[in-house]
């Protein structure tokens, strides 16, 4: 008899980037507006030798891009991830983005690309391209 070796997933393995717009704070102390909440998995930390310690600057796509968002390491970058879970992924909270509206809209998995000079592009949820077009 012939057997190959099972490669089982862990659930935490399973996804590279989820997005989500979330109104933050206690129920008594919410934001009433939602803020873009992007959060990064082990494994493509890992790819992309995304540290702790890292900030980014946040690009978003217009035109033909829209749908679209970076994340591009810089020193002085408006955006800092924090490692949650034990190191299982890193959160980085980008604010109320008014142009995605005042709902908050669910967590989704999305596509990630590590591109040549080192960031990271993702493609939003589709709340994200359907606000751009309304």
């Amino acid at each position: 008899m012939a057997f190959e070796q099972l490669i089982i997933a862990s659930p935490a393995d399973a996804w590279d980037a989820r997005v989500s717009l979330v109104c933050l704070g206690t129920a008594a102390r919410r934001s009433p507006k939602p803020s873009m909440t992007v959060m990064l998995s082990r494994a493509l930390m890992a790819r992309a030798k995304v540290y702790h310690e890292d900030r980014f600057d946040v690009l978003l796509g217009t035109g033909d891009d829209a749908g679209m968002m970076r994340l591009v390491r810089a020193k002085n970058g408006a955006a800092k991830g924090v490692v949650v879970g034990g190191g299982k992924a890193m959160k980085i909270n980008c604010g109320h983005v008014a142009r995605f509206g005042e709902s908050a809209q669910p967590r989704q998995d999305c596509a990630v690309d590590l591109l040549a000079d080192g960031a990271i592009e993702i493609t939003l949820p589709r709340w994200a391209l359907a606000s751009e077009t309304e």
